[in-house]
């Protein structure tokens, strides 16, 4: 009885292995790591089985032919799991070497997101993720970093946040284009003697993809494939500060995780920064306006690293209807708050467009660089856009 009591554990260990947390994806998925869960066995073939066909078309369709191979050729399919208490979302990683050595041995690989509903799963997205080693490259490439994070209120999943941080590298020397020969370019594509990112983001409220088939489909040259509906909210950005070791630390992103400890950084000449954030025109409610803002400034994972980098201390917001009317307010941060500061908006309905930026700031007595640790928005029909805050 003993020893069949044995069996069963074993082989239930060994069909169902589940591993809290994934800090083997720490460099590459900083926002997301920590929510994730490594399974295998049984769950794990039940997922790459059930969505066989759809990741096969996925990446049968790409046109660039070097990156087509590169996904027909991954030989390690690994799955994780985020489970939350509306939804349960699968990754499924695509690489040619180990999870564990993706950031250190400079591989690419494909994130393919998956959500399960009963017995069914769906393609919600995909991320291609470039190598750290084009950032030193030597020949003209552009590195790509593709993120996809589940935004969460509460325990529950509010959206579906897909970010690209990009990095352009043109090699030294002259570069000849038939007869004329242009001057020297810069060998990396930096400010302040840093990397810069130019980053981007486009949001999906997760209520708005219910109850539909989802197809995917990218716009960015295969970097990120998402949903193919009209309700998508894109966000751009100033260039952030790149790290080479975890290119998405600083990314636009961190301004809306939810985490304080992470934060948007900028990278730009004055070290002032702009973010804006736009409604899809095809299925705009006419109805909605923000009531509220909320920011949490710094870098305030703790204090030393709050006061060592720049705070925002005024900041402008601009709201534009359709008619390209356009209305200004203006805001005074407080220094030394970790937490969030609100302030009200009552915008007029119908504003599909709501940029903010910076007009100063506190100097950090380290670094110059300005950082944003959260921006969230709560509308009339919408409450708070980015999960829900204490106020």
């Amino acid at each position: 009885m003993k020893k069949n009591l044995y069996i069963s554990l074993c082989m239930l260990l060994c069909t169902t292995l589940v591993c809290a947390e994934a800090p083997e994806l720490q460099l590459v998925m900083p926002n997301s790591w920590k929510k994730l869960e490594r399974v295998a066995g049984v769950e794990a073939e039940q997922v790459l089985t059930a969505t066989k066909p759809a990741v096969d078309e996925l990446f049968v369709n790409i046109i660039d032919m070097n990156l087509r191979d590169f996904c027909a050729g991954c030989t390690y399919h690994t799955v994780y799991r985020e489970a939350m208490e509306n939804a349960v979302f699968y990754r499924l990683v695509f690489s040619n070497s180990p999870v564990s050595g993706i950031a250190s041995l400079n591989q690419w690989f494909y994130q393919v997101l998956v959500r399960k509903e009963g017995l069914k799963y769906s393609l919600y997205g995909a991320a291609l993720y470039n190598h750290i080693g084009l950032l030193t490259s030597t020949e003209y490439s552009i590195a790509e970093f593709g993120a996809i994070d589940i935004v969460v209120s509460g325990k529950k999943a509010k959206g579906i946040l897909f970010t690209l941080v990009g990095c352009g590298i043109v090699p030294a020397g002259n570069l000849q284009h038939g007869s004329v020969v242009e001057k020297p370019y810069t060998f990396y594509r930096k400010t302040k003697n840093q990397f810069r990112g130019k980053n981007k983001a486009v949001y999906y409220l997760l209520k708005d993809l219910e109850g539909k088939k989802i197809t995917i489909e990218s716009h960015s040259d295969y970097s990120l494939y998402e949903p193919q509906v009209d309700t998508d909210i894109t966000i751009t950005a100033s260039d952030c500060l790149l790290d080479a070791r975890c290119p998405l630390k600083y990314g636009i992103q961190n301004a809306f995780d939810g985490d304080p400890a992470t934060s948007y950084v900028e990278n730009t000449d004055d070290d002032l920064f702009y973010i804006e954030i736009n409604f899809p025109y095809k299925s705009f409610d006419y109805t909605m306006f923000c009531q509220t803002i909320a920011f949490i400034n710094g870098y305030a994972a703790n204090n030393n690293l709050y006061i060592s980098n720049n705070r925002i201390k005024n900041i402008n917001l601009i709201y534009k209807t359709w008619k390209e009317d356009s209305l200004h307010k203006s805001f005074n941060l407080n220094d030394n708050t970790l937490g969030y500061q609100t302030f009200i908006v009552d915008s007029d309905a119908g504003n599909y467009s709501y940029k903010i930026y910076t007009n100063n700031v506190f100097q950090g007595n380290k670094y110059k660089d300005t950082c944003l640790a959260e921006l969230n928005m709560k509308f009339n029909t919408l409450n708070w856009l980015f999960g829900d805050i204490n106020e």
